[in-house]
């Protein structure tokens, strides 16, 4: 009955954020409705649309000064990029792993043991990404001082997702999104200063590596910040276990494995082009220009895949969870329990549907809007038909991340570790086999993979809810 508790006291963290949006809500004026939809986007992807607009804002300023050249910005956003794809991917086998750690140590009113444990995860990161760092130096041996700060940028972007994580799951999910947004700012305010003024680091890189260092700091001031955020909200007890999150490693290898899988699939298309058709920028990044913007801008074509997922969990999806979870807890009647689970499944597959179907209109209303601009221009046609591909499969791809996300929602380890894994194995397979095809092919892997994840986890996830109580009863304690 522990873990069932313990999922009961991941819904009560929720119910903060449930009431809140419910009074936006209510009443039913479309100014409260907007700002109800735009609460949720900034809870869920806050911190995400903070730095796209801050390398966007930067970039964009940078091409409208005539002393800095196409190669310092697209070196600039490389870098950038760099760090937090790679920092996301040397997070991810922890990602679901941490998360359920801070939620059963909050229910076991261990909170003093965050701290430390946080301590412990950050120092494996720290050594992980500087390991990586090391290898990245030796094979590709770009400029010092440009891969000096590269390897900063790794560091703060890899700190802050465990950050970000911590601050979201004690309750004090944006504070840490306006830490990153202020840091965000400065970086493009000092960005603005260099760029008018030309104080540049100097040499040949002075360029890109002034910019780099700027957008470091910003993230440094992020991770103090929400640091600061977790030191006044968390308690600092006598228990200083810096390594009480390797027991749940080692109860929980499905989530490790489930979050590993994804972020492989997220971002192995991309590393597999560079590395098979890749150019070189600065003497430091492998890049495939056409293919990292096709994604660039599909990913955000899907933003609003994380408020109406936000939205739909949070208030009409959780009071019939915690309905079942409560009946169970509490031994209510088998027919009670059994009424109240076809409920659940059948608002699970309501609201799915309704995620999938407002996705589906606005990528295919966004495709039929690129195809009437381009298709008088011949000339961009083979890059246009690889953003559209890449369109699709970022569509795909966020109803992936919906099904994943809500088997975790559900504490269905092994079908979110079999979700992954067949998302990223399909991906990385489905893009080594096409890319020999050159680029007529590109983003047909990202396709076919993220149809692979869908097939499975959505099945999988439907068949789960309609046993939902039953998997309660039958779940193994936490011990």
């Amino acid at each position: 009955m522990r873990q069932h508790k313990t999922e009961r006291k991941g819904g009560i963290i929720m119910a903060g954020v449930t009431t809140r949006l419910r009074r936006l809500f209510t009443p039913e004026f479309l100014s409260r409705r907007v700002l109800a939809y735009g609460y949720a986007l900034l809870a869920s992807a806050g911190s995400w649309l903070a730095v796209l607009a801050s390398m966007l804002l930067i970039r964009t300023w940078l091409l409208h000064n005539a002393w800095i050249t196409v190669a310092n910005a697209d070196a600039f956003s490389i870098g950038t990029a760099y760090c937090f794809i790679f920092g996301q991917l040397l997070f991810s086998p922890g990602q679901f792993v941490i998360a359920r750690f801070v939620a059963d140590e909050l229910y076991a009113q261990r909170a003093d043991r965050l701290l430390p444990g946080a301590c412990g995860w950050l120092t494996v990161q720290a050594g992980a990404s500087s390991l990586l760092w090391a290898g990245y130096m030796l094979l590709q041996r770009p400029p010092l001082a440009l891969g000096l700060v590269l390897g900063a940028g790794l560091l703060a972007a890899n700190a802050l997702f465990t950050l970000q994580l911590l601050v979201q799951q004690t309750g004090k999910r944006n504070t840490g999104i306006w830490w990153l947004a202020g840091g965000c700012g400065l970086a493009v305010l000092a960005a603005g200063i260099c760029a008018s003024q030309h104080w540049w680091l100097p040499g040949t890189h002075g360029v890109t590596v002034t910019l780099l260092g700027i957008m470091v700091t910003g993230l440094v001031i992020a991770d103090l910040g929400t640091l600061s955020t977790l030191l006044h909200h968390l308690p600092l007890g006598r228990r200083m276990d810096w390594w009480a999150w390797r027991e749940h490693f080692r109860r929980h290898p499905a989530l490790a494995a489930g979050g590993l899988g994804y972020a492989l699939g997220l971002w192995g298309s991309n590393i597999l082009y560079w590395a098979t058709a890749g150019t070189v920028v600065s003497g430091a990044f492998w890049t495939n220009r056409i293919y990292d913007t096709s994604t660039f801008w599909a990913y955000l074509i899907i933003a609003p895949i994380y408020p109406l997922l936000f939205l739909a969990v949070q208030t009409r999806f959780y009071p019939y969870y915690r309905k079942v979870l409560s009946q169970v807890n509490n031994g209510g009647r088998l027919g009670t329990i059994t009424r109240s689970q076809d409920r659940l499944h059948r608002v699970l597959r309501a609201e799915i549907g309704h995620i999938f179907r407002t996705q589906a209109m606005l990528t295919v209303a966004v495709l039929l809007v690129l195809w009437v601009v381009t298709a008088a221009d011949p000339l961009f046609s083979l890059e246009t038909s690889i953003l559209e591909v890449t369109i699709v499969g970022a569509c795909l791809n966020s109803f992936v991340l919906v099904a994943l996300l809500m088997q975790l929602y559900l504490d269905d380890r092994r079908g979110a570790a079999l979700t992954g894994i067949v998302f990223g194995a399909a991906t990385l397979l489905a893009t080594a086999l096409l890319s020999p095809l050159g680029l007529p092919y590109y983003g047909f892997g990202l396709v076919a993979g993220a149809l692979c994840g869908i097939t499975v986890g959505l099945p999988r996830l439907f068949w789960y809810s309609e046993r939902f109580a039953q998997r309660l009863f039958l779940a193994p304690g936490l011990g």
